[in-house]
């Protein structure tokens, strides 16, 4: 139920940006645990969370964020990779991204058959308009090579090649639930 509800949710984001393409389906972005870092969710446990504090938030105060991290051109970067290499990118990626983020945070990725690249959605639980700056960031640490691990070499060039995009969306600034937040992540991504 909850991979349904996050492929919807992903389905909302899509049309906000103006993407047309067959319905998303929950195994499109089953991204296996063993794929993940520690500190990492499954999309799905990621939206289980943002869904339980929207049904117990009733202080239209307390705020929280969405961050969409993409890196849309990450298959191009990554192709000459073999599978080791790919799966040692993806892993720096992730340690890149969680430290980019307080310890309070909890971010999923997901590839994307829609979307070229690898995107992360970064749920902040007490981030008001301050959020953006993890996007700000987490841009400047995708393209700086002090943040990447000296072996191999060769994730230390690959950064130079990285192109970046965030979307953020802040509640209730943006949305009141859920498929409203997504929806504007998806108009910021357009």
């Amino acid at each position: 139920e909850a991979k349904v509800r996050a492929a919807f949710l992903l389905e909302q984001t899509q049309k906000a940006a103006g993407l047309t393409s067959p319905k998303v389906t929950d195994v499109e972005h089953n991204v296996p645990r063993s794929a993940l870092i520690p500190g990492m969710l499954p999309l799905a446990d990621l939206v289980e969370l943002l869904d339980k504090r929207l049904s117990d938030n009733e202080d239209k105060e307390s705020n929280f964020s969405l961050l969409w991290l993409q890196l849309p051109k990450w298959e191009d970067v990554v192709s000459e990779f073999d599978p080791a290499l790919r799966r040692e990118a993806s892993n720096a990626m992730q340690v890149l991204t969680r430290k980019c983020c307080r310890a309070t945070a909890y971010a999923s990725m997901l590839p994307s058959p829609e979307w070229p690249g690898l995107h992360f959605v970064v749920y902040l639980p007490n981030t008001g308009p301050s959020g953006t700056r993890a996007g700000r960031r987490w841009q400047e640490r995708c393209r700086d090579a002090s943040f990447w691990p000296d072996k191999p070499a060769v994730l230390k060039e690959m950064c130079k090649a990285l192109r970046t995009r965030y979307a953020f969306a802040m509640y209730p600034r943006e949305g009141e639930s859920a498929v409203e937040l997504f929806r504007n992540l998806g108009q910021s991504l357009k």
